[in-house]
């Protein structure tokens, strides 16, 4: 009882600041271009080359902040990492504690899933208006910006609700961690397919600095991974009835 309450509270604790992290890494591309873009135009006193290296140092303070959520929080919950490759066995009472909290928790989760992808969808709007009604790259950087605060917004709130909510799947064993999908080779596959997306994006973005378009990797990716499952569910499936 006492790992299991405090797994869940380390899951609450990630969950606020891993999301505030992916929400900063989202926003970090606009100081670059609103800078840049108002140099070039004469609203500050820079030019486009000064106003771009400045936001560039303001994306790295705040992708250097991000980071830090990130690694402590990684740091946070590695002692924990067993419950996504090893059968459990939980102690009596936990698993009805568990699964209250979980259904209490429904539907938070369901609304924060639909709230970000509503936030994301939305963010489009000023997007398309800024580049149909105006040639102006100014208020044009303006629509991408609007678009990626929204964007960050949305992804914010999907990350911040699925986390509490993998915590629970996790020890009760369901979904993606339940005990035949840790014995399956999907789980390992999943966990190195991630580890590369990761990577790629990281490398792309910092070799590139268009950190306001290499975002696309990762819905691109998510595209990719439910294929990928399907895949490995098919040929695990042929496998068993082969055998």
């Amino acid at each position: 009882m006492e790992d299991a309450n405090a797994y869940l509270l380390a899951s609450e604790q990630a969950s606020k600041e891993i999301s505030l992290g992916v929400l900063l890494c989202i926003l970090s591309p606009i100081p670059v271009i609103l800078l840049a873009l108002m140099g070039a135009a004469g609203r500050i006193p820079l030019t486009e080359d000064q106003g771009g290296v400045v936001g560039t140092c303001l994306l790295l303070l705040i992708i250097a902040c991000a980071v830090y959520f990130f690694i402590k929080n990684g740091i946070a919950l590695s002692r924990f990492e067993y419950l996504e490759t090893e059968a459990i066995d939980t102690a009596y009472g936990i698993t009805g504690m568990v699964k209250e909290k979980k259904q209490a928790y429904e539907r938070t989760h369901i609304m924060g899933i639909a709230a970000g992808v509503i936030m994301i969808v939305c963010g489009v709007i000023p997007l398309l208006l800024s580049g149909v009604f105006s040639d102006n790259d100014l208020i044009m950087g303006a629509g991408i910006s609007a678009f990626l605060a929204a964007a960050a917004l949305g992804v914010y709130l999907i990350v911040r609700v699925s986390i509490i909510w993998d915590g629970y799947q996790k020890l009760l064993e369901e979904g993606e961690y339940s005990r035949k999908q840790k014995s399956s080779i999907s789980g390992l596959v999943n966990g190195i397919y991630w580890s590369i997306v990761t990577a790629a994006y990281l490398a792309v973005s910092f070799l590139t600095m268009r950190w306001d378009r290499t975002w696309i990797i990762w819905p691109v990716a998510a595209v990719l991974s439910g294929v990928i499952n399907l895949i490995l569910q098919a040929s695990q499936k042929k496998s068993s009835s082969a055998y």
